[in-house]
């Protein structure tokens, strides 16, 4: 959600890779419920998914984009849409370890140190 473009680093790895921002317009600032906000960006999310109906569909969400993605990934399940599901977001473990490692030990890349 958002622009994305703080991830634009990492979109040639994942090439070939389509995607669709999900941004609050007229329609989503009408949405009174998170149901419905997620109900939205489904339609949005399948009606581009079919011009591309050979690749996957990935579901992310950054910060409060966390709460909507993993709402549409739901809402697809039970539609029958196969779709993953991205959350990104700092840690929330309190107090911070001594050393600090990502995600288990792995690297920014996902490699094993």
């Amino acid at each position: 959600f958002n622009s994305g473009a703080s991830y634009s680093s990492i979109a040639p790895m994942l090439a070939p890779c389509y995607c669709a921002s999900m941004l609050y317009d007229e329609d989503a600032y009408r949405c009174s419920t998170l149901n419905e906000l997620a109900a939205l960006f489904c339609q949005r999310a399948t009606a581009d998914a079919r011009k591309h109906p050979r690749c996957s569909v990935f579901v992310a969400g950054y910060s409060f984009g966390c709460v909507i993605a993993h709402q549409m990934a739901l809402q697809m399940r039970a539609r029958g849409v196969e779709a993953s599901l991205l959350l990104i977001d700092f840690e929330v473990t309190y107090p911070p370890a001594v050393d600090v490692t990502r995600l288990g030990g792995l690297r920014l890349d996902g490699r094993r140190r």
